[in-house]
């Protein structure tokens, strides 16, 4: 996530805003302190132009 995150040059203040979250909520996604929920992924994914590949 931080690395789709700063490839599009947004900061952790903007991304969290654009997913309706708080800055602690990203940093801890981030350092992996705590996971993105099932309900949130979707956004998340959306957000930051992702995919997930299936096999």
């Amino acid at each position: 996530m931080r690395e789709s995150r700063k490839a599009k040059g947004w900061s952790r203040a903007f991304f969290a805003t654009t997913m309706e979250k708080s800055v602690s909520w990203v940093d801890a996604v981030e350092t992996g302190t705590r996971q993105v929920s099932q309900k949130d992924l979707p956004k998340l994914l959306n957000t930051l132009e992702l995919q997930v590949n299936r096999y």
